[in-house]
């Protein structure tokens, strides 16, 4: 009897130990689960924090840069279009009238034409031959095969645009390149 009873105990202390051993191990596991969540989490803290400082840092230059651009678009608003001329038509301009020969009528439209864009006064046209003392315009000799209507805008008609003079000259230009090379074929 009481070697039966050492064995029932006995054998409750073995399953007991079964069981204390199987919750010892789940809890170990539990813990090791939390430990590397921990050290996960950690980590994740740190590049949250990274990200945070990047996008503080963005943000600060995002600033930056709109102030600058507002300053810019500020600046633009200041200056009047009005004297902002695009180099390569002037450019081409002179180019233009300095090529042609001394006589050509050309150089009358040309010379009229950069008066224009350039917003001579009648002083300045006056010095350049485009106006005479008396206050009259220097008569343009019409080229052969020009239409009197072209020729009338070629006159000095100071009523016309930049924009119909700068396309009349370019289609006289073009209508004369026409001429001269079916002419040569």
């Amino acid at each position: 009897m009481a070697v039966e009873r050492l064995r029932d105990e006995l054998r409750q202390s073995v399953a007991t130990q079964r069981v204390a051993t199987t919750r010892a191990e789940q809890a170990e596991a539990r813990l090791r689960k939390v430990e590397l969540s921990g050290a996960t989490a950690e980590q994740s803290q740190q590049k949250i924090s990274g990200q945070a400082a990047e996008i503080e840092r963005l943000r600060h230059e995002v600033s930056v840069l709109k102030d600058h651009l507002n300053e810019s678009m500020r600046r633009l608003r200041e200056e009047s279009t009005e004297f902002n001329l695009d180099k390569r038509v002037i450019t081409n301009l002179v180019v233009g009238f300095l090529a042609l020969p001394y006589g050509d009528s050309k150089r009358y439209e040309i010379l009229q034409l950069m008066s224009s864009i350039l917003q001579f006064s009648e002083e300045q046209q006056e010095k350049v031959g485009l106006i005479r003392k008396a206050g009259r315009r220097v008569p343009v000799q019409s080229s052969p095969g020009t239409p009197a209507s072209e020729s009338s805008t070629a006159n000095g008609d100071t009523k016309d645009s930049f924009s119909d003079q700068w396309i009349s000259f370019l289609l006289r230009e073009s209508s004369s390149t026409r001429t001269r090379q079916s002419g040569s074929s």
